[in-house]
């Protein structure tokens, strides 16, 4: 069985900018963790520039910082 590899209240970003909208090229907050039953960890997710909550699969999201106007990853 799989288990939630984030935490309600932990910010994360979209993994690929290459393909990822404009409007996900910023930080969001793991509002949710959803059950897993038959599918992979999912999570409801909110951007700090909306007002509205959206659902995101494990697999797309990502703890490491990405700078908004260049929509990649930031040097740690």
């Amino acid at each position: 069985m799989e288990v939630h590899k984030y935490v309600c209240g932990q910010q994360v970003s979209f993994t690929d900018r290459r393909i990822v909208a404009p409007g996900l090229r910023s930080e969001f907050v793991i509002i949710k963790l959803l059950p897993i039953g038959d599918e992979a960890p999912r999570y409801e997710v909110q951007g700090s520039h909306e007002t509205f909550t959206r659902v995101a699969d494990e697999a797309i999201l990502q703890t490491e910082p990405v700078d908004p106007k260049l929509g990649m990853r930031t040097a740690s």
